[in-house]
């Protein structure tokens, strides 16, 4: 039986059987191992796209939510706590769930960056600047970025330096309304916010990674896991989600 959260339910009701070794030491009783504590019972009201990519081992692979996107991986290598993104890897996934115009959204991903510098790092990209959709990124001084694009690209960021290289951050954004923000660890690092307008409607695939032509902008370093949720996730929402993922990546 899977934990009932106050406004969802956890993931556990869409984890693959083949899977639960991978999300819980003992699959026979999934909360056992974390003391009567589901460590997956972030909210799942809006969840659109989840890889924990530290489970997934495969080339190919299905997102573990409700829509079960076709994900594919290239080049990226796994390891226990992700994947490997070294200059020239991606994930992509054709849905077409992603295409985001008028309504709110949000984003995020668990990440270890060992390069930022040298050039933009792209995280999610389902968009193309000065044209349509929307793109997530840090920059080359260490600012986090979330960009929406229509006839012009309009974003809102993080002062320098707030993204770092080897150390695992939960690296996040929302759109909501006229507004965007970026998070980092469950606190708002908004330091610029420009008025946005809707982004075009995007009819491209969705590239973890990199950037739109599968070639620039790499994210360089590992990456454990990523989601999209179709609503502006709350600062309460922020840290349950937080709080819920961190321990994997503590040392």
């Amino acid at each position: 039986m899977f934990k009932t959260i106050s406004n969802g339910q956890s993931i556990h009701q869409y984890i693959p059987p083949h899977l639960k070794r991978m999300f819980y030491n003992n699959p026979a009783a999934v909360h056992a191992s974390q003391n009567g504590i589901d460590p997956y019972g972030f909210s799942t009201d809006g969840l659109v796209l989840y890889a924990p990519l530290w489970a997934m081992k495969d080339s190919a692979f299905k997102s573990v939510d409700v829509c079960r996107h076709a994900c594919s991986v290239v080049g990226a290598l796994w390891r226990p706590n992700g994947r490997l993104l070294d200059g020239n890897d991606y994930i992509e996934s054709t849905t077409p769930a992603l295409n985001f115009t008028t309504g709110n959204f949000s984003g995020w991903a668990w990440v270890y960056p060992t390069t930022i510098t040298g050039d933009s790092r792209m995280l999610l990209c389902r968009g193309s600047a000065n044209t349509d959709g929307w793109y997530f990124n840090i920059n080359t001084n260490g600012a986090l970025f979330i960009n929406t694009n229509q006839a012009a690209n309009r974003a809102s960021y993080s002062a320098n330096g707030a993204a770092v290289i080897n150390k695992w951050q939960l690296l996040g954004f929302t759109r909501i309304g006229t507004a965007c923000a970026v998070w980092i660890d469950a606190v708002d690092a908004t330091a610029t916010a420009q008025a946005i307008t809707n982004p075009a409607t995007c009819a491209r695939t969705l590239k973890v990674g990199v950037y739109d032509d599968k070639v620039t902008n790499p994210f360089i370093g590992v990456m454990g896991e990523f989601g999209v949720t179709s609503g502006a996730l709350s600062e309460g929402e922020w840290m349950q989600l937080y709080q819920k993922t961190k321990w994997r990546y503590q040392s």
